[in-house]
């Protein structure tokens, strides 16, 4: 990587806010995450499978 890139990216790790998680969504993202897999395959089952013999 060029040393530019790389002085700006230390730069900007140094200014930015620290990332912080909410620990209270952490539950309702783990029900959503839960949910949304459940109902993944319902949802993309293709056409031809859905048919009958």
């Amino acid at each position: 990587m060029p040393t530019g890139y790389r002085r700006a990216s230390e730069a900007q790790r140094q200014v930015a806010p620290p990332f912080r998680v909410d620990p209270a969504l952490t539950p309702a993202a783990q029900r959503r995450t839960l949910v949304m897999r459940e109902l993944s395959p319902a949802r993309y089952l293709s056409p031809m499978s859905m048919r009958r013999p």
